[in-house]
């Protein structure tokens, strides 16, 4: 069932985590959205909309080898969508048992992104990459403030 595939990178973005210390800082909220900062050949923010459900941390790059998608294309410092996603198929069938009607996740994309010390994989409805020259601890306090300054104006 599973089919990784890499995403194509944007336009002129180089969206792929360095080998070395990518530093990847996970933001989510309760309400759908996430966003991702990690060190690339520049800082890479990638904010995930419609972000249902993550995972964040273990395999590393060494272990990456025993994680079930590796088989199917999986490999480390990538980003990837999975198509024909169990996990998202394992999300809808349980969904059904309490909404049965139009299928949620039938518009939702299995994604990956593969670090040395870690991986993040998400269902979500999209991602958007920004790319940012400066360093990932102010691009992080940026990001951050800017998220706590919306919510306080909503």
């Amino acid at each position: 069932m599973d089919i990784v595939i890499p995403i194509e990178e944007p336009s002129g973005l180089d969206i792929r985590p360095e080998a070395g210390v990518p530093a990847p800082v996970l933001l989510q909220d309760e309400y759908h959205d996430a966003i991702l900062i990690y060190r690339g050949t520049s800082t890479i923010v990638a904010r995930f909309k419609g972000c249902d459900i993550t995972k964040f941390g273990y395999p590393n790059d060494e272990a990456l080898a025993g994680h079930p998608l590796y088989e199917r294309g999986l490999r480390a410092y990538g980003v990837f969508e999975v198509k024909r996603s169990s996990w998202i198929e394992a999300l809808s069938h349980q969904n059904r048992v309490q909404f049965s009607e139009a299928d949620m996740f039938s518009t939702r994309h299995h994604l990956v992104i593969t670090f040395h010390d870690s991986m993040f994989e998400c269902v979500a409805e999209g991602v958007s990459f920004e790319q940012h020259w400066t360093p990932l601890c102010e691009v992080a306090r940026q990001v951050v403030t800017r998220c706590f300054r919306d919510e306080t104006q909503d």
